[in-house]
């Protein structure tokens, strides 16, 4: 999860964690300028209820949640503007031309931020891995990951790749008892995964097949079993219709891995 998604959340928070919060999310730009000191005495809190905060968030020094707040705050409008723009989608009274202006502005949200945070070397190391491996699995979860895998196998095979996209049944787990040890498997999903997934995953990590998971931003109980994680940084609201932005997003993602995998 995003930094300033955490800093909204609040999860698990004290009062004076909630107080630290709203001030940097009200004065983002000029924080990251101070220094823990600085901070400290804007808040008149001292430096160890700071350093107690931001080892909270996961960082080891103040400097590095600073530095990751200036990586995010760059898009944060963006962020913000997309989830806006989704809420909004087809209303009653919206006529073609505010649908479709709507539509394009939360693709364009989901493609500018995609790119923004594109984890080069995570894809470098994808890509040294289906190399390396003769036959590639694929499966996708939710909307998003089911067009994802079916676009990303057509192009795999296209290019000469032995792709297999496959779908979990009931007969699924009796049916590929015994993977092909020489393969990968790609899960491709923006949300939360459900306990069907979970047990393909269990299942193909105890046949020591290493899994590449393309996902959304939001860590889950699946990323335990995923050797290589390429995270889309563009966040959308559950309730969105369709699923816009997040199909968008990994549709991007999956086409970069293909163009780089098949040069």
């Amino acid at each position: 999860m995003l930094i300033i998604e955490q800093m909204k959340a609040k999860e698990n928070f004290t009062n004076l964690e909630r107080q630290i919060t709203d001030y940097i999310l009200e004065h983002r730009k000029e924080v990251l300028s101070l220094s823990l000191k600085d901070l400290a005495q804007s808040l008149y809190m001292s430096k160890a209820t700071i350093i107690r905060y931001y080892k909270k968030l996961g960082f080891s020094s103040y400097r590095a949640m600073c530095v990751e707040l200036t990586k995010e705050l760059s898009l944060y409008h963006d962020y913000d503007e997309a989830r806006q723009s989704d809420s909004v989608l087809f209303n009653p009274d919206d006529s073609i031309e505010e649908i479709a202006e709507k539509i394009l502005l939360v693709k364009t949200n989901a493609l500018t931020v995609t790119h923004e945070y594109l984890d080069v070397k995570t894809i470098k190391q994808i890509q040294d891995v289906i190399h390396h491996y003769n036959r590639i699995y694929i499966y996708g979860f939710g909307s998003g990951g089911s067009i994802g895998a079916s676009n990303l196998e057509a192009k795999l095979m296209k290019s000469g790749l032995d792709a297999t996209r496959i779908e979990y049944k009931d007969w699924y787990v009796e049916r590929y008892k015994n993977f092909t040890k020489n393969a990968c498997m790609i899960l491709i999903g923006y949300n939360d995964s459900d306990n069907r997934i979970m047990k393909l995953a269990q299942k193909v990590k105890q046949e020591s097949i290493p899994i590449i998971l393309l996902t959304g931003p939001y860590k889950n109980e699946i990323d335990q079993y995923a050797y290589l994680i390429l995270r889309t940084y563009y966040t959308e609201e559950k309730s969105v219709p369709f699923s816009l932005g997040s199909i968008t997003a990994l549709e991007y993602l999956t086409s970069v891995l293909f163009t780089v995998v098949s040069k």
